[in-house]
């Protein structure tokens, strides 16, 4: 009976270890500490990183998107701040522009060999001898809209000349 009882009590210590090791073990974050910071990197047509800090209760979100990048387009009197993707064509970002807002529309012409060129601006439209250019960044561009990618901080300004 001694040897059953020795048994018993190894193996009730063994059990009794076991649960207070699973027990620490699985709620050490449930401790109180003074910061705990997570980073989560999420790759889907764009690059975010996402960080958390959780300061005694108090929680700081900070999202940096490495792909969104600003420009700024200016149509004859109007002027439009917006942001694109890493990559973006000035069409694509023209399109997603006319999508965002009521105030901006565009129509193109569609070469093979050029790519796309501006025929119409918010319902005006070039004429005999006067068409739309653009200007990046204070120098005429000498590719088509489909072609241009657009780089961060470009100042894009459509004349009709």
């Amino acid at each position: 009976m001694k040897k059953n009882q020795k048994i018993s009590i190894i193996l009730f210590a063994f059990i009794l270890l076991l649960i207070l090791f699973s027990y620490f073990f699985l709620n050490k974050k449930g401790k109180d500490t003074e910061l705990d910071i997570k980073e989560n990197v999420t790759i889907n047509n764009q690059i975010e990183i996402k960080e958390e800090k959780n300061i005694k209760g108090i929680e700081v979100e900070k999202v940096l998107n490495e792909n969104k990048l600003s420009y700024e387009l200016k149509v004859l009197d109007k002027s439009y701040i917006s942001s694109f993707n890493r990559g973006d064509t000035l069409e694509v970002v023209m399109e997603k522009l006319e999508q965002e807002r009521d105030d901006f529309s565009f129509k193109v012409s569609k070469h093979s060999s050029l790519g796309s060129f501006v025929e119409e601006i918010n319902n005006i439209r070039g004429s005999i001898g006067k068409y739309f250019i653009y200007y990046v960044n204070g120098e005429m561009a000498d590719v088509g809209i489909s072609k241009y990618v657009l780089k961060e901080g470009d100042i894009i300004n459509w004349k009709l000349e």
